[in-house]
């Protein structure tokens, strides 16, 4: 895939949206745009073409290009619930103690 400036023109409007919202800009009381989530949004939408549009270009199996993203996937997935269950035991320990 050839650069393409205009995807970074989309990217840089989705993120600067996002800052500006959190940043909380207000103008004569009106809270300046209050829609920010929508470059979040607009970020997974590039992404997903890019990812698309790369996939057309240089086909591969669809299981490998599934495989791949669950081997990103996955591990962090088991790790973020391993942690989740420990501290619901530990709050319910500590509740039951009390």
């Amino acid at each position: 895939m050839k650069y393409r400036d205009e995807i970074d023109g989309l990217r840089a409007f989705s993120i600067l949206s996002v800052i500006i919202y959190h940043c909380k800009f207000y103008v004569n009381d009106t809270f300046l745009l209050s829609g920010g989530f929508l470059g979040v949004d607009i970020f997974f939408v590039i992404s997903g073409f890019v990812m698309i549009h790369t996939q057309i270009q240089n086909p591969k199996k669809i299981y490998e290009f599934y495989f791949s993203r669950l081997n990103r996937i996955v591990p962090i997935y088991w790790l973020i619930s391993l942690f989740i269950v420990l501290i619901y035991f530990l709050r319910l320990k500590i509740n039951l103690t009390q």
